[in-house]
């Protein structure tokens, strides 16, 4: 397990928004603790039932989904500062702005 957490620091680090889901055969509370505090978006130990792996896969894919969501919106709605790239100071312009 100590192998495997500095590559998983370099997953994260290089794409952040990756949701990793480590599977060991040596599982411990404690890897299990540092695994999700390097970055791990879930920890399974083996042996796992397929359909419990599989839960796991599909909430990891609906938070990317929720994320990209999430982001549409914040472009969406975030109206652009178009008001400092403008001088005047008439009544007109200020309701234009």
């Amino acid at each position: 397990m100590r192998q495997i957490l500095p590559r998983l620091r370099r997953i994260r680090e290089k794409t952040p928004a990756v949701d990793v889901i480590m599977l060991t055969g040596h599982g411990s509370i404690d890897t299990a603790i540092e695994a999700i505090r390097a970055g791990a978006f879930d920890y399974i130990a083996k042996p796992c039932p397929l359909g419990e792996l599989e839960v796991r896969i599909q909430r990891a894919l609906e938070r990317q989904t929720l994320r990209r969501r999430a982001t549409l919106l914040e472009r969406g709605l975030t109206p652009p500062d178009v008001a400092g790239g403008f001088v005047g100071e008439s009544e007109e312009f200020t309701r234009l702005l």
